[in-house]
């Protein structure tokens, strides 16, 4: 992967667990659309293959969780 497009969180003094996790997680998926875009996918197969993945580690997490 071209380093050049991922970002590392740079967490602040007030973030909390949740603040932190969740900034990471921003950059990350702003990091994936930039590889994506880079490779000429378009708006909407991306939002498609994010939302997919995203829905895919959720439900993972709760069914190992039941």
């Amino acid at each position: 992967m071209n380093s050049k497009i991922t970002t590392e969180y740079k967490a602040k003094l007030k973030d909390n667990e949740i603040d932190l996790l969740q900034g990471r997680m921003q950059y990350s998926i702003l990091d994936v659309i930039a590889h994506m875009k880079s490779c000429e996918m378009s708006e909407e197969e991306i939002m498609k293959l994010i939302l997919r993945d995203v829905k895919e580690i959720v439900d993972s997490h709760f069914e190992e969780e039941s």
